[in-house]
């Protein structure tokens, strides 16, 4: 099974905007350096940074449901029309760190994704919301990951305020 590309939310205004936000907060924070933004080159990844001198990898996407429920969304496969199953973020190793940004695009909530997949596949509720949201070609598959859990597991993750869009601008 391979991979997806990436390249699906670059036409997106919406999550144009999200990545902007936390392009912004990242480059304003002063533990973090060397900023990177990689959107024009559908990697996994928005953006590299260093921190501690290690280097990390963010992706962004904005999700309208995350402040209503509370479920961090994760993402597992594609699923085309006409083709192959395409692994999507939530499997891929190269990828550090999932932004998701509420439907407000106030608040993003950071989480490490190989901590938050081993969460995931080792236990697994029966009881999270499962989705299956159709997009441009393609079904994406995925768990709603309670957040409260993911905590009381110790997941790390952080929750940020982003720049308005003023400040931003």
């Amino acid at each position: 099974m391979t991979i997806a590309n990436f390249h699906q939310d670059v036409n997106d205004p919406e999550n144009i905007e999200a990545e902007e936000l936390v392009y912004q907060y990242l480059i304003n924070q002063a533990d973090i350096e060397g900023v990177t933004d990689w959107r024009d080159r559908h990697l996994a990844w928005d953006f590299t940074f260093s921190r501690g001198g290690k280097v990390i990898t963010l992706d962004v996407k904005r999700d309208r449901n995350i402040g209503r429920t509370g479920n961090f969304p994760f993402e597992m496969c594609n699923l085309p029309v006409n083709g192959e199953r395409v692994l999507t973020w939530g499997m891929n190793p190269e990828l550090d760190y999932l932004a998701v940004v509420d439907a407000s695009l106030t608040l993003a909530h950071i989480a490490h994704l190989p901590s938050l997949r081993q969460f995931v596949f080792s236990k697994f509720s029966p009881a999270w919301p499962k989705f299956g949201a159709m997009n441009r070609g393609y079904i994406t598959i995925g768990i709603a990951v309670p957040m409260g859990e993911m905590r009381q597991a110790n997941i790390l993750m952080w929750d940020v305020v982003l720049p308005s869009r003023e400040e931003a601008a």
